[in-house]
């Protein structure tokens, strides 16, 4: 009954009839829900998002703990990947029968235990899966393995480096994925060192890499830390592109709004290069979050196969298409004046602006929920799911 009364809301909430959602949700136990500008989001036009050489956006009035700079804190880079790479990462992760997600027995209902890889980024040698000690001084870096070369063209992005200075300091980057169907969104959250066990330990910042487009809803990041005593005041939508890349600062709440409307299929796109074609499209996304300190943790025999934070594994289809050393059509560019070249098809990165919110929670009456009403229970907070 509630899992059917939520997704009834779900679809009131994105389709103009927010407030007809209201008693269903009281009911529910909900006293707060994410605002209708982010449940029913803005569909994505070219003019919505400009060039940050045309826009740029500023927050009138006094700022305190909970109000944001005046740039957001996450950063939008198209066109980072190239055709040919997101092709390749196509081809290793579009496919929900494919190993990676086969290998770790990946599902969405019920959701799957979340996991993931880390790596350190100054190894004696680069080449994954080995995992050798620290070094005071990572190596140069030639023609490494594809994600090597992945990792190494965004720590090497000039919007990046200076939007967030910290990131030179980045010792540990972790690695996950996700393959999810038009409607599955992602509860707000913080990115947190195991999950928040024994303590919030945060990353300088995380990453998205969008590997398919045109089917799920945007990110959501916001200008909520840790330790506020105030929901979020403001949130920027990021909403997924093929090839783009998404980074925000480590310490900001953030999630996935569930996609609206009906799921698109493979074959809706004039563009198509789906290896899923006739079947609904699926928002696939690789995940990278930079850290200064972060345990890699091995299991035991009381713990599961798979968890958070693991070192990467020594062997797997999924990891050899993705650590082999790739030829030159498939190398990462970080320069952000990039013209097309023969074999690394693709236009120049081009820094993107975010689309602005100026609310993020509301009451079930739809109006804006104020510094004085306070923090409500997360559990009675609706986000869609």
């Amino acid at each position: 009954y509630k899992a059917a009364g939520e997704k009834l809301a779900l679809l009131m909430c994105q389709s103009n009839r927010a407030l007809k959602a209201k008693i269903g949700l009281s009911s529910l136990g909900y006293t707060c829900r994410l605002s209708s500008s982010v449940l029913d989001y803005p569909i994505e036009m070219t003019n919505n998002e400009k060039s940050l050489s045309h826009h740029h956006q500023n927050f009138p009035g006094k700022k305190n703990n909970n109000t944001p700079q005046s740039s957001p804190p996450c950063i939008i880079c198209d066109n980072f990947l190239t055709d040919h790479q997101q092709l390749h990462l196509k081809d290793i992760f579009e496919d929900p029968k494919s190993s990676y997600w086969v290998d770790h027995n990946y599902q969405i209902e019920p959701p799957s235990p979340y996991f993931s890889f880390v790596m350190p980024l100054n190894k004696e040698k680069s080449s994954l899966p080995s995992m050798k000690p620290l070094s005071s001084t990572p190596p140069k870096r030639k023609q490494d393995g594809f994600l090597d070369n992945l990792i190494q063209s965004i720590l090497q992005l000039k919007p990046l480096r200076k939007k967030y200075p910290r990131l030179k300091k980045a010792r540990y980057v972790e690695m996950w994925l996700h393959n999810r169907p038009h409607a599955s969104g992602h509860q707000m959250h913080f990115d947190s060192d195991d999950e928040g066990r024994g303590g919030i330990r945060n990353p300088i910042i995380s990453t998205i890499v969008y590997i398919t487009a045109g089917c799920g809803g945007p990110s959501l990041v916001t200008n909520q830390r840790l330790g506020d005593d105030q929901l979020a005041t403001h949130g920027w939508l990021c909403h997924p592109k093929e090839k783009r890349l998404v980074a925000f600062d480590g310490k900001v709440l953030h999630g996935v709004v569930p996609g609206k409307g009906v799921s698109p299929t493979a074959d809706d796109s004039a563009d198509n290069t789906s290896t899923n074609s006739n079947c609904n499209k699926r928002r696939v996304t690789l995940m990278l979050a930079f850290w200064d300190n972060i345990q890699i943790r091995h299991g035991g025999p009381k713990e599961p196969a798979i968890g958070a934070a693991r070192p990467f594994p020594s062997k797997g289809e999924w990891l050899t298409a993705l650590t082999k050393r790739t030829p030159e059509s498939l190398s990462m560019s970080a320069d952000d004046n990039r013209q097309e070249t023969p074999g690394h098809t693709g236009n120049a990165i081009e820094e993107t602006a975010p689309i602005p919110l100026d609310c993020v929670y509301e009451t079930l009456d739809g109006q804006p929920w104020t510094e004085d009403m306070g923090l409500p229970d997360y559990n009675k907070v609706f986000q869609g799911f």
